[in-house]
C-alpha cells in the first residue's frame, strides 16, 4: 500500500471510529442537563408570564441557533385553492378536499399539496389529525384505492375526527443536495446564514402554512389540530409544534436524536 494511500485509510478509521453511535450504556460518560426552569442569566422562572417572555424565547433560540435553524414567518401572500371536491368520498362516510396552499414571497411562489378527510354527518367543526409525510405520495392516496398504516384515513373517520397530511417534498426535498428546491427558493438568505432553515424547518414552514388553511375551513376545530410525524417527521413536529404554538398537541413517533432523546448524552444517533 502506497504511503499516501495508507495514511488516507488510518485517518478515515478514525473519523469512523470517532462519529460511531454508541449503543453501549456503560460507555455514556457524564452529562448535565440544563435546569428549565432557569435563565441563562441564572434567574428563577416561577410563573407563566416569564415562561413565555424570558425562558421559552432563550430555549427556541438554543435550537435554532444548534440544531433546527431559524424559523421564518414573513410572506407576501398566500391563497388557497380546492382543486378536487368530494362530498361522498370513503363510500359516503366522509368529504375530501385536495387543496393547494400557495405561498409568494419576493416574486417567487411554492405550493404545498394538502389532502384533508372530514367526517360526515357531523354538524360542529371537528378536530383534525395533520400527517408530516415523510413516506410515498401513495401513503396518502385520495381515492383509497392505496390504504397505508402509516397513515390510517378509515379509521380516524370512524371515530369522528378529520385526517390530512401533506407530502414534505413539496416543502422541501428529502435529499442533502436538493433539499434547497421547495421553501428555501422563498428565502434563499437562510442557505447563507450559520443558523439557517434547512429541510426540517422547510417541513415544519409548511406545516403552519397548513394551519392557515385549516383557520379558514370551516369544517375544522382549529383550535384542536393534533400535528403527527415519524422519524424525520417526528422532529419535525416537535419542531413546527414549539414554533407555532396554535397546534394543540404533538405526536412524535421515533424522533430520536434533536427529537425527543436527550442531546447532551452520548448515546445512539447523535446530532
Amino acid at each position: 500500500m502506497r504511503k499516501g494511500v495508507h495514511l488516507s485509510f488510518i485517518i478515515s478509521l478514525l473519523f469512523i471510529k470517532t462519529m460511531a453511535q454508541n449503543y453501549d450504556e456503560s460507555k455514556v460518560p457524564a452529562y448535565t442537563l440544563p435546569e428549565v426552569l432557569k435563565t441563562e442569566s441564572g434567574k428563577v422562572i416561577h410563573d407563566n408570564a416569564a415562561w413565555e417572555k424570558e425562558r421559552r424565547p432563550e430555549l427556541l433560540m438554543l435550537f435554532a441557533d444548534n440544531i433546527y435553524g431559524q424559523m421564518t414567518k414573513d410572506f407576501d401572500n398566500i391563497k388557497f385553492t380546492t382543486t378536487n371536491d368530494d362530498a361522498n368520498a370513503m363510500n359516503g362516510k366522509a368529504h375530501l378536499k385536495q387543496v393547494t396552499i400557495s405561498v409568494l414571497r419576493n416574486g417567487k411562489a411554492v405550493d404545498i399539496h394538502l389532502v384533508l378527510f372530514t367526517p360526515n354527518n357531523y354538524k360542529q367543526p371537528v378536530p383534525a389529525f395533520l400527517l408530516i409525510n415523510n413516506r410515498e405520495d401513495s401513503t396518502m392516496d385520495p381515492t383509497r384505492k392505496i390504504k397505508s398504516e402509516f397513515w390510517p384515513a378509515e379509521m380516524v373517520i370512524d371515530s369522528g375526527y378529520a385526517i390530512a397530511a401533506f407530502q414534505v417534498n413539496d416543502a422541501a426535498p428529502d435529499d442533502k443536495d436538493t433539499y434547497q428546491n421547495g421553501v428555501l427558493q422563498l428565502y434563499p438568505e437562510q442557505l447563507q446564514a450559520a443558523n439557517g432553515m434547512k429541510a426540517i424547518g422547510a417541513w415544519a414552514w409548511a406545516a403552519s402554512r397548513v394551519m392557515d388553511y385549516f383557520e379558514k375551513d370551516k369544517a375544522i376545530d382549529a383550535k384542536k389540530v393534533t400535528l403527527v410525524g415519524h422519524s424525520r417527521g417526528g422532529k419535525t413536529a416537535l419542531w413546527a409544534g414549539a414554533t407555532d404554538q396554535r397546534f394543540a398537541i404533538v405526536v412524535s413517533n421515533c424522533s430520536g436524536n434533536s427529537g425527543a432523546a436527550l442531546a447532551r448524552r452520548q448515546f445512539g444517533e447523535r446530532i
